[in-house]
């Protein structure tokens, strides 16, 4: 971990040069990572959002009760790793180790170098952890997708779920194609189990969406 103090050391030191700077313009100069810096690796402070909007990739360790996809860097060829959540949440994470940190920050710099971006092997090296992989999807808007190959959870279903559902109501989806090929890009980062377990999950969960948006319908009556 050595490296990435040395790293956010270097950044803040920039970022504190913002002071002396009177334009909008001279603020965001001061405030990016030097130019020899080609990854940052932190949490998701406030350097990892100007490291993002500096076109410097970003290795973000999500610890705590933070969600990434909702206050990660934006943009493409950032990673999130964060400890896996299994059920239920209240049982203690495990730990994220600066031995896994260093394997996956390797793989990120053979991305940058513009080698093949395989995913990575499944070793028991990265048992505990999941890592994502940003990138913006058919559909314009951003995907997390997994850059360890694992069967899809019905956790990963949800999310999967969520995200569209949002973008509908938003209104950000423009045409069904575009929704389709942004399915097909996640789905096709995961092992895929059975259809019939999708099946399943898609059958419990929809009547329990379907449950809220009635109460949605109904309002709150104070």
């Amino acid at each position: 971990m050595k490296l990435a103090i040395a790293v956010l050391a270097a950044c803040l030191s920039a970022a504190t040069l913002h002071a002396q700077a009177t334009q909008p313009a001279q603020v965001a100069a001061a405030a990016a990572p030097p130019r020899n810096i080609i990854l940052i690796i932190g949490d998701g402070m406030g350097t990892s959002h100007i490291a993002a909007a500096s076109q410097c990739p970003v290795l973000l360790v999500s610890v705590g009760y933070v969600h990434f996809r909702e206050t990660g860097p934006y943009g493409d060829g950032h990673i999130a790793v964060e400890s896996a959540r299994k059920l239920p949440l209240t049982q203690e994470p495990q730990t994220i180790t600066p031995e896994q940190i260093h394997a996956i920050a390797q793989w990120r710099l053979r991305l940058k170098e513009g080698n093949d971006p395989q995913q990575l092997p499944n070793l028991p090296a990265m048992d505990g952890i999941d890592v994502y992989l940003s990138a913006m999807a058919p559909d314009g808007c951003l995907q997390w997708r997994p850059i360890i190959r694992r069967a899809i959870t019905e956790t990963d279903f949800l999310r999967m779920a969520y995200r569209f559902m949002w973008l509908d109501i938003l209104g950000a989806l423009e045409t069904p194609e575009a929704e389709e090929k942004s399915i097909a890009a996640l789905l096709n980062s995961f092992d895929h189990k059975k259809e019939t377990d999708i099946a399943s999950w898609a059958d419990h969960h929809s009547e329990i969406f379907q449950g809220l948006a009635q109460l949605a319908q109904e309002g709150i009556t104070v």
